[in-house]
């Protein structure tokens, strides 16, 4: 994304925060919508260590613009974010289809991880070790109105955002398999999604469904 931010300008910005502040009712710029969170992630460590070397930024690129491709081509994406390691979309996920939707997408980047690594293997790298999280809930879709700075100036915040993200950080290690949900996600499933879950944790408040979902590839 090319930066191309205005001069840095103190009154401009008192301006901007006392406009939002003064405004009393509920903004125009803030809404909430029930929505998927999904976000995937590379884990491995030495690829973070050695993120100088030309190799990994071959891997790096090669992750990011196929994750992109195929998180962004169901047709409920609202929007599309890398943030280093993590690629994540927001869907519109107010009805089963479109949840359902979600899952069969976390399947077709889990199929595009496994063939990133017969390719990188035939190159003599390393496997990319990942970890994909989805969750469910109100999101907060605030519009920064700023688009001088950034070309997509909606972000996305709430509760299912921040669970998707350490979903994602879970799976893939330790004792979680590559693909885990949260409980408000799970729930809202198809009976026949809800099939291809396991539950992996089951803490004081919460319960994790994980998944591999090597069989929704192979019907699909």
């Amino acid at each position: 994304m090319e930066c191309n931010c205005s001069k840095y300008d103190p009154e401009k910005i008192r301006c901007r925060i006392d406009n939002i502040l003064k405004n009393e009712t509920e903004s125009s710029d803030l809404h909430y919508a029930k929505v998927c969170v999904l976000f995937v992630r590379i884990h491995n460590g030495d690829w973070e260590d050695n993120w100088r070397s030309s190799v990994f930024s071959r891997v790096y690129e090669c992750f990011i613009t196929e994750c992109l491709n195929v998180i962004s081509a169901n047709k409920w994406c609202l929007n599309v974010y890398v943030a280093s390691a993590c690629v994540w979309g927001v869907y519109d996920g107010d009805t089963v289809e479109k949840r359902d939707s979600v899952v069969k997408t976390a399947a077709e980047v889990m199929k595009i991880v496994e063939f990133l690594n017969e390719s990188f293997e035939a190159k003599g790298y390393s496997k990319v070790l990942m970890g994909l999280g989805i969750e469910y809930g109100e999101g907060l879709m605030v519009n920064s109105n700023y688009s001088s700075c950034i070309d997509d100036n909606i972000v996305w915040g709430g509760g299912n955002t921040r669970k998707a993200f350490k979903l994602c950080c879970l799976a893939g290690k330790d004792n979680f398999l590559p693909v885990a949900v949260g409980e408000s996600f799970y729930k809202e499933l198809s009976k026949d999604m809800k099939k291809l879950f396991n539950v992996n944790y089951c803490g004081k408040d919460r319960k994790i469904y994980c998944a591999t979902l090597e069989l929704l590839t192979k019907t699909e």
